[in-house]
């Protein structure tokens, strides 16, 4: 396999795609093709290094490669550097183009019209095309989650609660960085949707840590499999241990048994017990197979 080949198959570009992006700039942009480095020195210097230029190919001609992004280049140094007369591509234009390269499987299901892209959020918005001599993992802008904090700023507050998952520390004690927002997250939606990452099974992005509680169980809880994770849990971060919607359990478990034709709460099935009673206020003392069991079907154990 080629050098070419080797770094197109690293960075998931296709080269059947960028070999026909390259002739296209010969064929129909040649008048575009101008020494852009004569001017923009510091960015040329800096787009040597860059993952695009290396997907192109060393050998490309370096000027060919802003050809590709960037059309009336010509027109541009004809002008003296008139802005007005290069297309830098932006917003759902500039979306279009990039996955007219990057329509490998981690892209697959971007929309650029979808939920990120109706709230001005496009490919420029997280990613430097141009990001200096220094190239940061996947061209982003900022590391980490501290890039999907600067919009979700409530969000942010939630990991700022006193029981969260563990953002930014080591969750193994060997360096290793604990979780992002892109462990549970697909930046780029899900068919548009800013959806969870699931497994190739289709399950959720907590099942892939909490996997004692990801069954199949004999007794199911029925919650579970209507609500979700959520119908208790906060996912981001809670007041409460166990990052829980309440702060005691049993008010969770009153909000599914308690009968609606009941006046007094917990005195008719399917709460068996009287609930007025102090023995009776924490319902997983005896019930404490809250996610499912495999031998007995009022959760005892």
């Amino acid at each position: 396999m080629s050098t070419l080949a080797k770094t197109l198959a690293t960075l998931g570009v296709s080269a059947l795609l960028v070999s026909t992006a390259v002739l296209a700039v010969g064929e129909e942009a040649a008048a575009d093709i101008v020494p852009c480095g004569d001017c923009h020195d510091t960015v040329a210097a800096a787009f040597a290094v860059n993952p695009h230029a290396r997907a192109l190919g060393r050998e490309a001609d370096p000027n060919a490669v802003c050809a590709f992004c960037h059309s009336g280049g010509a027109e541009h140094a004809e002008a003296a550097g008139d802005k007005a007369l290069i297309d830098i591509p932006k917003g759902t234009a500039g979306a279009t183009l990039c996955l007219s390269c990057h329509a490998g499987k981690s892209h697959n299901d971007i929309d650029v019209k979808g939920v990120h892209a109706t709230h001005g959020v496009h490919c420029e918005s997280c990613h430097s095309m141009h990001p200096g001599e220094r190239v940061p993992e996947s061209l982003l802008i900022k590391s980490g989650s501290s890039l999907c904090v600067a919009c979700h700023l409530d969000v942010a507050g939630s990991f700022r609660k006193p029981y969260t998952h563990p953002m930014h520390e080591s969750v193994d004690g060997a360096g290793k960085a604990g979780m992002q927002c892109a462990s549970c997250h697909n930046p780029h939606g899900r068919g548009g949707e800013p959806g969870l990452v699931r497994s190739k099974a289709g399950e959720i992005a907590c099942l892939g840590c909490h996997t004692d509680k990801r069954g199949p169980f004999v007794f199911s809880h029925m919650s579970l499999e209507t609500a979700g994770c959520l119908g208790c849990h906060e996912p981001h971060g809670s007041v409460n241990p166990m990052m829980l919607t309440r702060s005691r359990v049993a008010q969770l478990c009153l909000e599914c048994h308690s009968p609606t034709s009941s006046t007094t709460v917990g005195s008719r099935p399917p709460s068996l017990h009287d609930l007025r009673s102090p023995r009776y206020q924490n319902c997983t003392t005896c019930h404490t197979a809250v996610h499912g069991s495999n031998s007995s079907a009022l959760l005892l154990r």
